[in-house]
């Protein structure tokens, strides 16, 4: 469902489509989460954090800071700000996710 949903904004610029798409997978994810939680009584955690720990790209961190060390600081500094960028927009899209349908239950 989320590539589907990545997929839809291939018409625009490539950067914005990676962005709302991240986003909007977040968001869908969430959503998913919560109302599987709401049906089979079981906490939210059980598909949310599998489904985030998917999202996240953690070699963009690791080859910025190998990027750094060789000596490229330009495209080192560039993917390891990325990463962050990259989880802003999960931070988001959870948040969002999170206010639209809220948990009702926690671990």
């Amino acid at each position: 469902l989320a590539y589907c949903i990545v997929v839809g904004f291939s018409y625009l610029p490539q950067d914005e489509a990676d962005d709302i798409g991240m986003v909007a997978s977040s968001i869908v994810m969430t959503l998913f989460s919560n109302i599987w939680s709401r049906w089979k009584d079981k906490p939210t955690q059980i598909i949310l954090i599998p489904s985030i720990v998917l999202q996240v790209s953690g070699t963009i961190g690791f080859r910025g800071i190998i990027s750094l060390q060789v000596g490229d600081t330009e495209v080192g500094t560039q993917q390891f700000l990325r990463m962050f960028h990259v989880a802003f927009l999960i931070y988001i899209g959870v948040a969002i996710g999170m206010s639209i349908c809220p948990p009702t239950r926690s671990m």
